[in-house]
């Protein structure tokens, strides 16, 4: 890659740009916690993972800077409906490095619970359709580094998993044709 990061775990901006794409449409999708709001939630020490929005409590945001008694409630009720998360846009959401969206989708079909892909090998991983071996290299990484075990079976403990609703796209499936007539060139 000629991609420059940040590898300092505790880097503030790491963090909150982690925080961004947890919460982003495309992962978990939680309403109304955009950047603004992650941030402000961080400055008050209230968020410092993604398992600490599922232990906020309305108290705890009712009267900062950009909260009121609905924009809480709302918040929390957003929350709330996200405690049900698709394998698939968990995988997605935690930003293991080069997993994107459907690499996410093949792993949450391969593996089917959060324990076995984290428990599988770098070599059970390259044995995945569309995970070569830089990809099963970051996965193995990821899983087996201490911070982010910690941090994703925390977070594990405060959602429920379920399997993807999003219908495997496959339009040739159960068909039969049948070719009739001449190829000229045959």
């Amino acid at each position: 890659d000629a991609i420059h990061y940040c590898t300092n775990r505790t880097c503030p901006a790491r963090q909150r740009e982690h925080l961004y794409h947890f919460v982003s449409r495309r992962a978990v999708d939680i309403d109304g916690c955009g950047p603004s709001t992650i941030d402000m939630l961080v400055e008050e020490n209230l968020v410092h993972e993604s398992a600490d929005f599922y232990a906020l409590k309305k108290e705890q945001l009712v009267g900062l800077p950009l909260f009121a008694e609905k924009k809480a409630d709302n918040l929390i009720a957003a929350i709330h409906e996200r405690r049900q998360i698709p394998f698939d846009r968990l995988i997605f959401a935690l930003g293991i490095r080069h997993v994107g969206e459907e690499t996410a989708r093949t792993l949450a079909r391969q593996f089917q619970t959060l324990a076995a892909l984290m428990q599988a090998s770098e070599t059970e991983l390259r044995g995945v359709a569309d995970v070569g071996d830089v990809v099963a290299t970051s996965i193995a990484n990821f899983f087996t580094d201490k911070h982010h075990r910690q941090s994703v079976e925390r977070l594990a403990r405060q959602v429920k998993i379920v399997q993807s609703e999003r219908p495997v796209a496959n339009i040739l499936q159960g068909k039969t044709f049948v070719v009739t007539g001449v190829l000229e060139s045959m």
